[in-house]
């Protein structure tokens, strides 16, 4: 299966400023996970957010809008910005860019200045400023705007495109209010994949390959669906001392399932002492309902704490309808832990219950066959998986 990773491109001026880069839910897309690289870094930096854009055919179908978050982080002085966002038309269409409630600008106080977005067949081009009297300009991390784009039946699979922060310094930029200077910084480009999907159909030990070294052996199916994985390099930070063995896998599906499901993983051992592949362990993902951002807003932290507490208070009372909704802050209603289009008090005090507790890696191994180069598991859900070393 092809592993595309997001790609990360610099723009400076004379004075250049140090800067980084850092990291399935029912509509078919994959949550963007907490990875270990730093998120917070000196200078300015635009980025995409999720970086990572995945959807599995047939259950996220041709048609589905999904959204990108531009955001900027660390940046002084801003009073103007700027970004051109390219993709593959063959793959994506453009649907709308917005300014969420709480963008950079909104506690200005001011009247923005907001031209009609420039829409390419490949991309879209827009930004904000503001006439700066009395003197006000943003420092710190927020978002600049929302890009929403469909999802069009691609010409085949692997469907991958980068969706590229483009001409950088030209159409790409941030000024300052001190004299309309340009901003030195790092972008971050996001990635958009579409993922094919195999039939998981009903039955008692239901074996389907969801990609080339996954395997997957549902004790039961109870109901028809499919089910796909992807691979990436980027997820949350492993436990002390150990090493993630070639990438991880995220798996899901939408069949219907009880009972365990057992997982297997094929490795490559080429790099492996014998005492190393001996000690294999598969782990798997045991994300935390209710965190939901962390450092960087709208990130996972592992953790779920007063910033995710903050966060759905700043979600209260929006639906589906509302610019600033978020699916991942409705949580509960009338029926426990089924979702009911709104975000309120259920949610919030469910935030509230889950307060401290924490998303952590587990081992889910049972055997290990080193002739064979494949190491096995058993669980009671999908998420992610990693094959892990000393």
């Amino acid at each position: 299966m092809l592993c595309a990773s997001a790609a990360a491109s610099s723009y400076s001026f004379p004075t250049v400023k140090t800067s980084g880069t850092i990291h399935l839910n029912d509509d078919g897309s994959i949550d963007s996970r907490s990875v270990t690289a730093a998120d917070v870094v000196a200078g300015a930096t635009i980025k995409l957010l999720p970086v990572e854009n995945i959807f599995l055919a047939n259950i996220a179908s041709p048609g589905t809008d999904f959204t990108v978050n531009a955001m900027v982080v660390n940046v002084t002085d801003l009073q103007n910005w700027q970004i051109k966002l390219t993709w593959d038309p063959n793959l994506l269409s453009f649907v709308n860019i917005t300014l969420p409630s709480d963008n950079v600008f909104a506690g200005s106080g001011k009247s923005l200045i907001v031209p009609p977005p420039g829409v390419y067949a490949d991309g879209v081009m827009w930004g904000a400023t503001y006439i700066n009297d009395p003197y006000w300009t943003f420092n710190g991390t927020g978002t600049l705007c929302r890009i929403a784009l469909k999802i069009l039946d691609p010409p085949s699979f692997p469907a991958v495109t980068n969706l590229t922060l483009a001409e950088l310094g030209f159409n790409t930029f941030l000024l300052d209010g001190t004299a309309f200077r340009d901003i030195a910084f790092n972008a971050q480009d996001g990635i958009y994949r579409y993922i094919e999907t195999v039939p998981t159909p009903t039955g008692v030990n239901v074996t389907v390959s969801p990609a080339l070294d996954v395997g997957l052996v549902f004790e039961n199916v109870t109901s028809a669906g499919f089910t796909g994985a992807y691979e990436t390099q980027l997820g949350p930070q492993l436990p002390v001392n150990l090493t993630l063995v070639g990438q991880y896998y995220d798996v899901a599906t939408n069949a219907g399932f009880s009972g365990n499901l057992t997982i297997s993983v094929t490795y490559d051992d080429s790099n492996l002492t014998q005492a190393q592949e001996n000690s294999l362990q598969l782990l798997q993902w045991q994300p935390q309902a209710c965190d939901v951002t962390g450092l960087t807003v709208g990130t996972p932290d592992g953790i779920v704490n007063m910033r995710d507490i903050g966060y759905f208070c700043s979600k209260f009372v929006t639906t589906p309808s509302s610019q600033n909704w978020d699916p991942r802050c409705d949580v509960t209603g009338p029926t426990p832990g089924v979702p009911d289009g709104i975000v309120n008090m259920r949610d919030i005090g469910e935030v509230a219950r889950n307060f401290m507790k924490t998303s952590h890696w587990s081992n889910i191994t049972t055997y290990v066959d080193t002739s064979s180069n494949v190491i096995y598991g058993e669980a009671s859900h999908l998420s992610m998986f990693g094959v892990t070393r000393w």
